[in-house]
């Protein structure tokens, strides 16, 4: 076996969400209600993968970050901005798209029609109240959300904050 399959098949790389596809086959929600099984999957998916992406982001910044003012003076001026702005972006993108709420929301939403799904299950809840617990997750991941006030606060705390010294002593701008 290659360490690439091992990590896979022991969830080396955590999952938020549990893939349940196989473990719902041949239940009463697989005959009644398939499509809820399709919209668990799609949604645990989804939260994977913007957990990943918060992840991602959130080491690019702190990284960059760390390692733009921890070589100030000891490297070329260039690649001090350079490291800058790509802890800038990575930041940027964190707070415009608030990933870590999204993700958190999707993951809520999979919760509640999971929930409902086990419920129906063991015939403790009828497929309308399925079919309400699908709509109140929808309702709570919601659309694609994009604040821009975040990004210019945080680009005028970058631009304030940022003080690189040039050969000369003077400071960039």
């Amino acid at each position: 076996m290659n360490i690439f399959n091992w990590i896979k098949s022991n969830n080396i790389f955590l999952k938020p969400i549990p893939d349940l596809s196989n473990t719902y086959k041949g239940t009463p929600i697989a005959t009644a209600l398939p499509e809820m099984l399709i919209h668990l999957k799609l949604w645990g998916n989804n939260a994977h993968l913007l957990w990943k992406y918060h992840v991602l982001l959130g080491i690019l910044a702190t990284f960059f970050t760390v390692l733009s003012a921890s070589l100030v003076g000891l490297i070329d001026n260039n690649f001090i901005k350079i490291f800058s702005i790509i802890a800038a972006i990575s930041v940027s993108l964190l707070a415009a798209f608030n990933l870590g709420t999204k993700s958190n929301n999707v993951r809520a939403a999979w919760k509640k029609l999971n929930t409902a799904v086990v419920k129906f299950n063991v015939d403790l809840i009828s497929k309308e109240e399925v079919i309400k617990a699908y709509e109140d997750g929808e309702a709570l991941i919601g659309g694609v959300s994009y604040s821009s006030d975040l990004i210019e606060t945080h680009e005028k705390n970058q631009l304030k904050n940022l003080s690189i010294s040039n050969d000369d002593g003077k400071a960039d701008q």
